[in-house]
């Protein structure tokens, strides 16, 4: 019997399995995050491992590294040849290179967990599942860990579901292992309490288990918020349960209190601030860059009015970052509502008799204005600073210069009532002030001519600066939208020029940490290593001149520590710390830009 000349078995044959096909699809697949339960108070995930390894050696990094000469040294060392001579033996007994066995065991996806649990809050057990991809090859590793180890086996069962013990034939028994298959997923742990928790939570569909998927990790809200903007490009997810370190803290710090008094633990303190963490995440990447991206939940409502607003005044771009100069060698900038301040309130006497005497120093030399309620809210709340090097680097004991700027509001939102003065005026009679007292101490009579402070006003800029005081020449102004301190008037008329083509913001290397890593950042230290770099090896001569003077061997060595650390140098263009803000969370990102590789680039 048949339609159109197909057997009716074969459109029997091929219903089904149209059908199991689609039932598969339809299930949601197991994944190794799915079998790690909500005691997990760390837990780390390696998406991809195999081929982020490979894109990791063929990297720019990669090949900056290859060619340190300590890389190189290290490669000759005893431990890399021992390595070397147990990669041989590895591969030779399970026939299988390194690199296979890598992708074949842990390539699509691995899991590390350390559990917590409230009853032992002392004892932490350790969880591995890996997504395999190969079973052959887990076998032989299995068989070949047996016998290298003399583990002797004991096969167990949990749920109806079978389960390995691993015992050592000489030793406690306390260091068993365990180990289980659920299909393509492999799980071990030194706990068999975790492996029998894994087991259920892969069961999560049978009638029995179904409540067991509750208690996963992967169905925690914090978590799926915390991995909400992760991807698979990252080499390495860290999650942190603040909530599960707490007892296992409190009970450290306890046992380092006890008999000894210098060790100061505030219980209440810690419950404060440790409470109202809520958790924590990290990604670690390397594209063009080396980032570990860090975020932090918290509850900053707890912490008062005033902290909400100060985070709400941060908010926003850290504008000064544009005025960076192009050759600065560092520079910090970001956002801060100075004014935030004027509604602090002292928790204690102490602290309120403290604030009274800073506001009486400071009424004297601000012309009677209160720093809190006067002075500090005249400043808007962007900042910035940077150093760059001096042109009178051979001649000079300070290879560099600095400035500080802070942005003004408008005057006429700070006059405060009509009897008092400007605020500006009051900064300037501080400063100038402070000039003074820094002459007064450091004038010498053998001096000629002796430092003197002079006032200079020009292009809408009126300042003040010490003449003769030595390389430098500490200067302060004012206009209408800063206030600048630096170790020269030339800084300051730089920067109140605002040249767009002579900023750090316009080069292709700093665009593209702004569009990436610090996009969003409002506050940002930046080490910029690629100058630092090339004034370096401009001024070689003189570096190693200024060098502790001895004989020849000396100088060589000097020499050879310079050559080490352009090496050292030549791996990155940039270090950053950089941060953001908000009432809830904070993000923190730490890391460095890699530099292009030249030979690869010209290869290319």
């Amino acid at each position: 019997m048949s339609y159109n000349g197909i057997p009716i078995r074969c459109l029997f044959l091929i219903s089904a399995l149209f059908s199991a096909i689609c039932t598969t699809e339809g299930q949601e697949k197991i994944h190794p995050i799915d079998l790690i339960s909500a005691d997990a108070a760390i837990c780390l995930q390696i998406p991809n491992l195999h081929r982020n390894l490979q894109r990791l050696k063929d990297s720019d990094l990669a090949q900056h590294i290859e060619r340190l000469s300590f890389y190189q040294e290290w490669l000759n060392s005893g431990d890399v040849k021992q390595a070397r001579e147990d990669r041989k033996q590895l591969e030779q007994q399970t026939g299988r290179s390194v690199e296979q066995l890598i992708e074949d065991l842990f390539g699509t996806s691995v899991v590390i967990a350390a559990m917590v649990h409230e009853d032992s809050p002392a004892e932490v057990n350790n969880l591995v599942i890996t997504e395999i991809k190969n079973n052959e090859s887990l076998k032989i590793v299995l068989e070949l860990w047996q016998k290298s180890d003399g583990h002797q086996i004991r096969k167990k069962r949990h749920s109806a579901r079978p389960y390995v013990q691993h015992l050592p034939v000489k030793g406690p028994a306390g260091e068993a292992v365990f180990h289980v298959q659920l299909g393509d997923l492999f799980a071990f742990s030194n706990s068999e309490q975790e492996i029998q928790r894994v087991i259920d939570l892969y069961s999560r569909d049978d009638d029995v288990a179904a409540p067991a998927s509750q208690n996963s990790l992967a169905s925690q809200p914090r978590f799926q918020v915390a991995s909400r903007n992760l991807s698979d490009e990252g080499l390495l997810h860290i999650h942190v349960n603040p909530r599960k370190w707490t007892r296992t803290l409190k009970t450290y710090f306890q046992k380092q209190a006890e008999g000894n008094p210098d060790f100061d633990f505030d219980t209440r303190q810690f419950d404060a601030i440790w409470s109202h963490l809520h958790w924590l995440r990290a990604e670690v990447r390397a594209d063009a860059e080396l980032v570990v991206d860090l975020k932090v939940d918290f509850d900053g409502r707890q912490f008062g009015h005033q902290f909400a607003k100060t985070m709400e005044a941060t908010r926003g771009e850290a504008d000064f970052v544009a005025k960076i100069p192009r050759n600065a060698f560092a520079f910090i900038a970001g956002r801060q509502n100075a004014s935030a301040w004027s509604e602090w309130t002292p928790a204690t006497a102490a602290e309120q008799q403290t604030l009274n005497q800073i506001k009486a120093v400071s009424s004297g030399v601000l012309l009677g204005l209160d720093l809190f309620d006067d002075v500090l809210p005249a400043f808007g709340p962007n900042w910035c600073g940077y150093v760059v090097p001096r042109e009178d680097f051979a001649t000079s004991a300070i290879p560099v210069d600095g400035l500080l700027a802070f942005e003004l509001m408008p005057e006429k939102d700070h006059t405060g009532k009509n009897s008092k003065p400007m605020a500006r005026k009051a900064i300037q009679n501080a400063l100038r002030f402070g000039m003074n007292l820094l002459v007064a101490t450091t004038s010498k009579p053998q001096v000629n001519p002796p430092p003197i402070v002079k006032p200079y006003h020009r292009d809408g800029l009126h300042g003040y600066s010490i003449e003769n005081l030595g390389p430098c020449q500490p200067s302060f102004a004012i206009s209408d939208h800063y206030l600048m301190l630096a170790s020269s008037q030339e800084l300051i008329d730089e920067f109140v020029q605002d040249d767009k083509n002579a900023t750090l913001a316009t080069t292709p290397a700093f665009r593209r940490l702004k569009t990436g890593p610090l996009n969003q950042m409002n506050q940002i230290l930046f080490l910029n290593i690629e100058q630092l770099r090339g004034f370096l090896i401009e001024h070689q001569e003189s570096v190693l001149s200024n060098a502790k003077p001895g004989d020849e061997s000396d100088q060589s060595a000097h020499k050879e520590r310079f050559i080490r650390l352009m090496e050292m140098m030549s791996v990155f263009d940039g270090m950053f710390v950089a941060a953001n803000a908000d009432v809830d969370s904070a993000r923190i990102v730490i890391g460095a830009s890699i530099a292009p590789d030249s030979e690869t680039s010209s290869q290319n």
